[in-house]
């Protein structure tokens, strides 16, 4: 199942319905097969915090897995989302106003924007 930016942005469709709804057929259909099932839930949003909310109700819902529009945001946004994500993965760790504010070299790396221009050359 794949959530679509043509839908997520218009305004009679509510995300936290739409992905409250995808995720129970993604379970229902896991149940039913017996098979690993999922879906890709678009996150893209407005602002970052839209989407950083928006990834964190999916990942409460049980999605292992989201998509951002990558035409729509920039990559700043995204490594935004792999520094959340990484700073995530550390389920027990408390965060500081620090944490959330700064992003590290691996989340500018990640990018294929940045990887050429951030990758040492070899001399």
């Amino acid at each position: 199942m794949k959530d679509d930016e043509n839908i997520n942005s218009q305004p009679f469709m509510h995300w936290r319905d739409r992905f409250f709804n995808m995720m129970d057929a993604v379970n229902k259909a896991s149940a039913a097969t017996g098979k690993v099932k999922g879906s890709y839930l678009m996150v893209t949003a407005a602002t970052e915090e839209n989407m950083y909310e928006r990834a964190e109700f999916a990942k409460d819902l049980g999605s292992v897995v989201i998509m951002v529009d990558l035409v729509v945001r920039n990559t700043l946004a995204r490594a935004r989302l792999r520094q959340a994500s990484r700073l995530f993965a550390d389920k027990d760790r408390e965060f500081t106003p620090d944490d959330l504010s700064t992003i590290a070299e691996p989340d500018i790396r990640a990018s294929r924007v940045f990887h050429l221009a951030a990758t040492p050359k070899p001399t």
